[in-house]
């Protein structure tokens, strides 16, 4: 990879409002979690490279409430997007049936 195509990844990765973890899949261990991974689970860089994948969760107690209200709308939006959208092993499922999938959610 050459130097300019590296430096735009490791902005990419430095400055993304989105939380991403870098994993080696064999062995399920965390080798990377950018700053919005950091704000997101509560782990630091160095905690978060004693983890496997499976250990990752935001910190006790993040529930309800306790998630600003901006997060509650990106992850509605974020499944919403994700029932309504075609993905390679599925076709779209449509709007209609993510908003009725979200009419047996209980939601406050």
């Amino acid at each position: 990879m050459n130097g300019e195509v590296a430096h735009k990844l490791a902005s990419i990765w430095q400055h993304s409002s989105d939380a991403l973890v870098l994993a080696d899949v064999k062995g399920q261990q965390i080798v990377d979690a950018n700053p919005s991974a950091e704000v997101l689970f509560g782990y630091s860089v160095e905690e978060f490279r004693k983890l496997k994948i499976k250990d990752i969760h935001p910190p006790d107690g993040l529930v309800g409430e306790a998630i600003i209200p901006e997060a509650q709308v990106v992850a509605v939006a974020d499944v919403f997007e994700a029932m309504s959208s075609h993905r390679p092993y599925r076709p779209a499922l449509g709007a209609k049936a993510a908003l009725e999938a979200f009419s047996t959610c209980n939601i406050n």
